[in-house]
Order: C-alpha cells, then sequence, then structure tokens
C-alpha cells in the first residue's frame, strides 16, 4: 500500500478512537514528508491516550516506510501552509471519508493535467514569441 494511502487510513482509524479531533495531510514530495496537522492542539501535549496512539502509528510507519518522515504539527503551526487537505474529523462517517479519498484521488489527477496543459500553453507562448 502507498504511504499516503497507509497514512490516511490509520489517521482515520486515530480519529474514531480520539472525541473530537480533526486531521488535515499535506505532503511534501521533495523531502518525502507527511504534514498532519492536529486540533485541538493540546492533544499533542497533554493527551496521554492521543500520544500513546500517536507513537504507536509512527512506529509502524516508519518500519514500513523507513525513507519517508510524518511530523505531527499543532492547528495554529499548520496554517501557515496552504496547500493542506481535509483528512478526517469526527464527524465524518467512514463511508464518507472513503468517498472524500476516491474524489481527492480524481482532483489529484485532474491537477496534473491542468498544471501540464498550463505548462504546455507556456511552453507554445514562448515559442510564438521567439518566433
Amino acid at each position: 500500500m502507498e504511504s499516503k494511502a497507509w497514512l490516511k487510513d490509520k489517521l482515520a482509524n486515530l480519529a474514531t478512537e480520539i472525541d473530537g479531533v480533526e486531521f488535515k495531510y499535506g505532503y511534501d514530495k521533495l523531502s518525502e514528508t507527511h504534514f498532519v496537522s492536529v486540533a485541538p492542539s493540546g492533544l499533542l501535549t497533554s493527551d496521554e491516550r492521543f500520544n500513546s496512539l500517536r507513537f504507536d502509528l509512527l512506529h509502524d510507519f516508519y518500519n514500513l516506510y523507513a525513507s519517508e518522515s510524518v511530523v505531527f504539527l499543532p492547528v495554529e503551526e499548520a496554517e501557515e501552509f496552504s496547500d493542506y487537505e481535509e483528512v478526517i474529523c469526527r464527524s465524518q462517517t467512514i463511508d464518507s471519508y472513503l468517498d472524500w479519498l476516491n474524489a481527492s484521488s480524481i482532483v489529484e489527477s485532474e491537477v496534473k493535467l491542468s498544471s501540464g496543459s498550463q505548462e504546455s500553453a507556456a511552453r507554445e507562448g514562448n515559442y510564438a514569441i521567439a518566433a
């Protein structure tokens, strides 16, 4: 299983264990780092159960994907990153999570196609200017 899908699945499971938690997920391809924003941020510093489950998740992740990293951030620190996508929050059911997961795959494909079209258009524009 791909690391992104594995981590999103584990975050969904973790969200069912902790009332009121919300995660947002981001990924930096260059550094192979997964960023997980946690709200409320107090969970990271004062909730023993959450941290025990989080450490278990990290242990399992690093056993499977040793070359990648996961960083959990308080929501306040994560707001400076604009490219987080919502992963799971307590109020969502597993069906809506799976719908979201399928939809995000479609959106990701569309973004790649759109970027490619923009790059082609830019190249054609540069060619026209040079000619």
